[in-house]
């Protein structure tokens, strides 16, 4: 059984070995194991996911941040309120999930909590509110 190969004589055997008829009730009971210990691993995730879902929307914001109404962009300026700031080399605007986004995809009229540098005036941090964050920070 297995490869032999000529010149050196060397024999090679298959891979994996077969499996004896006798193993083989040995063999499902395994691959049931692993099957339902998967099913346990799955179903412990989905329950976690569950958990996590409830705190993706408490994000911390600075202790100086201000909130506002994004009220329109151009670049670089973006208008909150009746203010209009400039964006700051490397502004950070993150969605309702924290994602980073460009400044282009801003919607009008959402509700946001900004950062301005201190020295430069300039925005540096923009978080795009979801609307139960809304009623948290308005409380």
């Amino acid at each position: 059984d297995g490869i032999i190969i000529r010149r050196s004589g060397v024999r090679i055997p298959d891979w994996p070995p077969p499996i004896p008829i006798a193993d083989i009730g040995f063999a499902l009971t395994l691959i049931d194991l692993k099957l339902r210990s998967g099913v346990r691993t799955f179903i412990f995730s989905i329950l976690l996911s569950l958990l996590l879902v409830g705190h993706a929307y408490s994000r911390d914001f600075p202790p100086l941040s201000k909130r506002g109404t994004l009220n329109g962009f151009e670049r670089p300026f973006v208008k909150i309120g009746s203010q209009t700031y400039r964006l700051a080399p490397g502004a950070l605007i993150r969605d309702q999930s924290n994602s980073i986004i460009l400044p282009a995809i801003l919607p009008a009229g959402a509700k946001v909590v900004y950062k301005l540098e201190a020295q430069t005036g300039f925005l540096h941090e923009l978080w795009l509110l979801a609307p139960g964050e809304v009623v948290t920070i308005q409380k």
